[in-house]
């Protein structure tokens, strides 16, 4: 008897094994960098929780793994987004980027940029939107090519053999302070955009594929919609908030609130006027085959109005 309720037991507990995989059909993708936990500070709500599998990974990886289908909307860079614009729609209302100082993708040389250019720069390649502005700024305002070098986000490592190296997202923050302490010149790629263009840099979108979005309206709406709710309570820097970046990254609470406070999560007209700019010098310099138009997902659940 003990046997076969033990066997019983057990059918039951893969049943609901089964049962909770099935419900966790909700497949996500998050950026490993700090700059979208305010994007993801409220989320996943109560409700969603157990249909909703985050996975958590480079832009790189997320990028990829969109594109191959394994994971069905994600934070994503702008770049990935260009190259699979045919397969992709834009949440609205999401986005992380900055008008001037980003604060946390910087280029560190050797020298100052208005004595010399750098003939070799180290990349890490951990955000192909980022790269790509690189180079972007290096051959569209200073009309320079340099030579790059993909290494690993170390910067002496990195310094050794380059003259210039550019480091992303939480690397960037953590290299500032060893950075100036060897006496390397930090430029900020944002202020260096904004004051070329006049126009703010959109590093990363939301997106969706386009087929689950079809096959999964409400869905993709339930997502969108908590996704704005958490976007409005991590705008608020809660204390919690700044504490864990200072844990996990290091700065103080008061550099993390000016830090987060600096950019710019919402997706309007300025920001596309942005992002569609960089996508065409992107084109002009052979990066992408073409300059693709921004399609936005539409809310089933929002009335839409002609303007």
């Amino acid at each position: 008897m003990n046997c076969i309720d033990v066997g019983e037991r057990d059918r039951r507990m893969t049943r609901q094994n089964e049962e909770t995989e099935r419900q966790r059909d909700i497949r996500l993708g998050k950026i490993v960098f700090t700059n979208v936990w305010p994007v993801f500070y409220g989320f996943p709500p109560a409700g969603l929780e157990s249909r909703i599998e985050v996975t958590t990974r480079t832009p790189t990886e997320l990028n990829a793994a969109l594109s191959r289908g394994e994971i069905d909307v994600a934070s994503i860079s702008s770049f990935a987004y260009a190259k699979h614009a045919d397969k992709l729609l834009l949440l609205p209302e999401l986005s992380v980027g900055a008008k001037g100082s980003v604060g946390s993708l910087f280029l560190f040389t050797k020298r100052p940029l208005e004595e010399a250019l750098p003939e070799r720069i180290a990349l890490a390649t951990t955000s192909a939107t980022t790269v790509h502005l690189l180079k972007i700024i290096m051959a569209k305002r200073f009309e320079f090519t340099p030579t790059y070098v993909d290494m690993s986000p170390i910067l002496d490592t990195m310094m050794s053999t380059c003259d210039a190296a550019l480091l992303i997202g939480d690397d960037a923050i953590r290299a500032s302070r060893p950075a100036e302490a060897r006496g390397y010149h930090r430029y900020d790629l944002c202020t260096l955009w904004t004051e070329w263009t006049g126009f703010g840099m959109t590093f990363a979108v939301w997106a969706v594929r386009e087929a689950w979005a079809a096959e999964r309206a409400q869905d993709a709406a339930l997502v969108h919609e908590a996704l704005l709710a958490s976007k409005r309570l991590g705008k608020r820097l809660p204390d919690d908030l700044l504490d864990e970046a200072s844990r996990r990254v290091g700065e103080d609470r008061e550099f993390w609130r000016g830090y987060f406070g600096g950019l710019d999560y919402d997706f309007g007209e300025s920001q596309r006027q942005g992002l569609e700019l960089y996508f065409r010098f992107a084109h002009d310099l052979g990066f992408l085959d073409s300059a693709p138009p921004l399609r936005v997902w539409r809310n089933p659940n929002v009335t839409q109005v002609n303007e």
